[in-house]
Order: C-alpha cells, then structure tokens, then sequence
C-alpha cells in the first residue's frame, strides 16, 4: 500500500512538473513563450545573450547544439532515475574513445571537449570525413534533425505501441522523399523520425539545408521531454 502511494503521488509530480517554471518576459521573445521559458529558465538547457535577450530567429553553431544536446541527455537521465529506471544514455564513460582523440580543430583545452566526445561515442554527432569537428559550423535542420532522431530512437524503443501510435503524425506516416537525405543513407531513419514523432514541423521539409533557429531548438526540445515525461507516467502508472 505504501509502495502504491508512493508511486501515485510520483505520477501526481509527472503531471505538474512542467508548471514550476517561472513566467520571464524576455524583451524579444515573439513566439514559443512557453517553450523558450521551460527550456531556459525551468531546466537551464539554453541560455540567453548578455543583454537579456533570447534572438530566437538566429542560428546556433556545432559547439552549442553540442553543449544542449549533452545537458538535454542529462535531463532526460536524471528523470528516468527519479522512477528507478536506467539512464537512456551514458554520458559519463568516456573511456575507450581513442578514435576521437585526435580530431585536428578540436583541442582539449576547448571547455566543450569532454561533452563533444560523450556525444561523439553515443553517435548522436558525427565528426566530419576529412576528422575535423567544425564546431563554428552553422548547424542546419537536418543536422539538427538528425541528432534529434537519433535521441528520440532511445526514446522510442522503450515506449509502448499506445504512445508511438500518439507520437506518430498522421501527415507523415506515408513514405517521403527528401532529396538532401537518400532513403539509403543511414541518416535517413533517424531523420524520419524526428519528423514523424513530430520533433520538428512539417514545414521543416522544405527547410532541410536552411540554418536551425533558437525557436526551433527551445521548440523541438520542449517536445522531446515532453514525450519523456509521457513515457515516465507510463512507466510508473503501469507499476502501480
């Protein structure tokens, strides 16, 4: 009895949780006010400029994705463990990663180095063929995508058919071309799913070599914890 107690007022938390954040009025904030909020202020995975701003329509470049990428995972982590469940990814073992030690512009003395190569060895980025990292790089949509799928694959292979068949758009549940990604290349899959368990619009289609915005990322990654937090209650109402 105490046990079930315990794990009702759990799934209570679940159901409240994304509420605690703080209302911040950012003075250029035109859209995605909720997201933005949660993403930067409730869980600190993105920051704003020094003069307070949020520039959602700029860019981000490889070494920031990286840096919210790696604090998205640990996020993710540290909720699965508040239910007694494994990490979805280990971020933390860095041994074994030879093969990213000499990547020839990215210096160890970069604050970054030790997140890049966690991500590196999970495979959710890629170094470029000529081994350089390119950390200044405007990242793109489908790079973003990209990234995106392959974290939400983790996701996905724990959840139960009755999520998946939630998460998935109808819109793109038929097979489409993408003419910058082949339907052989590896990256096509994870790519599809972001797309399809609506990580990202569909407008995105049209938008895959364009540059990811701020909006965009705050968007995208307030969706994918929210599918997490969907997959936690699960998790911890069928335990009841």
């Amino acid at each position: 009895m105490i046990k079930k107690l315990a794990l009702l007022i759990i799934l209570i938390s679940l159901s409240n949780q994304i509420s605690y954040a703080k209302d911040v009025n950012f003075p250029d904030l035109e859209k995605s006010v909720e997201q933005v909020n949660i993403v930067v202020n409730h869980y600190k995975l993105m920051s704003t400029y020094a003069d307070h701003t949020f520039k959602g329509n700029n860019g981000i470049d490889r070494y920031t994705y990286s840096n919210i990428l790696y604090k998205t995972i640990d996020l993710l982590n540290k909720k699965m463990e508040e239910i007694d469940q494994d990490e979805i990814l280990d971020i933390s073992d860095l041994s074994n990663v030879k093969q990213f030690e000499n990547i020839s512009d990215l210096s160890k003395d970069n604050v970054s180095y030790k997140k890049i190569i966690a991500l590196l060895k999970t495979g959710l980025i890629r170094t470029y063929s000529d081994n350089t990292f390119k950390g200044e790089k405007t990242v793109d949509h489908i790079g973003f995508a990209i990234g995106m799928g392959r974290l939400m694959s983790v996701i996905y292979d724990d959840a139960p058919p009755i999520l998946k068949k939630k998460w998935k758009s109808e819109i793109l549940r038929q097979s489409i071309s993408i003419k910058e990604v082949p339907i052989d290349s590896p990256a096509y899959k994870p790519l599809m799913l972001a797309l399809e368990n609506n990580l990202l619009d569909i407008k995105s289609i049209n938008l895959l070599s364009k540059p990811i915005t701020r909006y965009e990322v705050a968007d995208s990654t307030y969706r994918l914890i929210n599918k997490l937090d969907e997959l936690r209650k699960y998790l911890v109402f069928t335990r009841i």
